[in-house]
């Protein structure tokens, strides 16, 4: 009879406790249960065989037959979900040793689980997630804890450090080192560009100037808002859905006497994602229309093929100042800054078909971003490149 490591180490290991408790029973009544083998190696009885060897304790065995030594790892997991109360931790590192398992081929035993059948096209979270009853999400993120564990195993013994917090944290930590590297790389890119390379600003209209670009980022910009200029919502939702790459964000600002009409409009091309409140501090500016003295503006959020923020966010931005010494209708800086900032990263391609005096152009060029952009007015256009130089 013998000791396999590597089978031993599948089976959570006892508390002081819960290991006193079992040996005060098989002292008082006797091994009960029989420790089964596998080529006389033990696959289920560990700390029976050490107590009864320790107290000269008779025991019985049972060999079990199976295949291969992963058929034996899956059947010693398994075993153990259906026998014990297991903590969280534990029950994280069987679910990873069992998804690692199937991803290298072994197990699949039919006679193993036959309430679990098993189909050819799933995958190893699917197959995994089915025989501990939970998602395959959460299959991800065990695998995920038991690497962090068995390249940090201090973490393990750390007083108060739940599997959530160690999680959050590593990936904490991944997150900022992803952010310098490409901070860095965008810096060392962005050094070796002349300002022609990087402020790509044409005169006309963006339907027929821009029509050569290639695929950008982000799409950031401020259409008349007039109702005689509501087509050109439609050409604006057109234009994104071919020149954004794969998840890039179309960010428009909007008065809010059309918002149906450009909500109706934007949709046919694009997946709506938020609406952003953008607040102006200082003077504002009363609507006619509607006598409304209007003190905020809704900026659209849209994207190609939706995915979920990759961080928590803030739908309130500050405009701390109105700025018109290019025409009526510029924007604050700091304001598009922070959407620049929000919806695209250092070294990336901002476009805006709707330049007019060059802000958001300006802020792309303040925030390490390449630009390009079209206005159709000759005066803004020269007012825009006479600003950025």
């Amino acid at each position: 009879m013998k000791i396999k490591p590597e089978f031993k180490n599948l089976i959570p290991k006892l508390t002081n406790e819960e290991f006193k408790s079992l040996e005060e029973s098989i002292k008082s009544e006797g091994c009960r249960d029989a420790l089964i083998l596998w080529n006389d190696f033990i696959i289920d009885g560990h700390n029976r065989f050490e107590i009864c060897n320790k107290n000269k304790i008779k025991f019985k065995t049972i060999y079990k037959k199976l295949k291969d030594e992963n058929e034996v790892k899956e059947w010693i997991i398994k075993n153990q979900i259906s026998r014990r109360n297991l903590s969280i931790e534990a029950k994280y590192m069987l679910i990873a040793e069992l998804s690692k398992l199937y991803e290298i081929g072994g197990g699949f035993r039919s006679d193993l689980q036959p309430t679990l059948p098993y189909n050819v096209g799933e995958n190893v979270e699917t197959k995994t997630a089915k025989v501990f009853g939970i998602s395959p999400s959460t299959v991800q993120k065990a695998r995920k804890y038991k690497k962090i564990i068995d390249e940090n195993p201090e973490l393990k013994t750390q007083i108060n450090m739940n599997i959530t917090k160690i999680l959050n944290e590593v990936k904490k930590e991944e997150r900022k080192k992803k952010e310098e590297i490409q901070r860095k790389q965008a810096a060392k890119e962005g050094s070796k560009l002349k300002l022609k390379d990087t402020i790509d600003l044409r005169q006309g209209d963006f339907k027929k100037v821009l029509k050569d670009i290639d695929k950008v980022d982000a799409i950031i910009t401020d259409p008349p808002y007039p109702k005689e200029f509501l087509h050109l919502w439609d050409e604006l939702g057109e234009f994104a859905k071919e020149k954004l790459k794969d998840n890039g964000y179309l960010i428009c600002y909007s008065g809010q006497l059309h918002i149906p009409e450009v909500l109706e409009r934007l949709c046919k091309h694009l997946d709506y994602v938020w609406t952003f409140c953008l607040y102006h501090e200082g003077q504002t500016q009363i609507v006619n229309g509607v006598n409304v003295m209007c003190r905020w503006k809704p900026v659209f959020i849209f994207q190609k093929k939706k995915t979920k923020f990759k961080r928590v966010i803030q739908d309130y931005v500050i405009s701390e100042k109105r700025e018109k010494s290019g025409h009526n209708w510029q924007q604050g800086l700091s304001a598009v800054k922070k959407f620049v900032e929000l919806f695209s990263k250092e070294g990336e391609i901002v476009c805006d078909p709707f330049s007019g005096s060059g802000t958001t152009a300006m802020a792309c060029k303040e925030t390490n971003r390449k630009f390009i952009g079209a206005e159709l007015d000759e005066e803004y256009f020269n007012a825009s490149k006479k600003r950025l130089k």
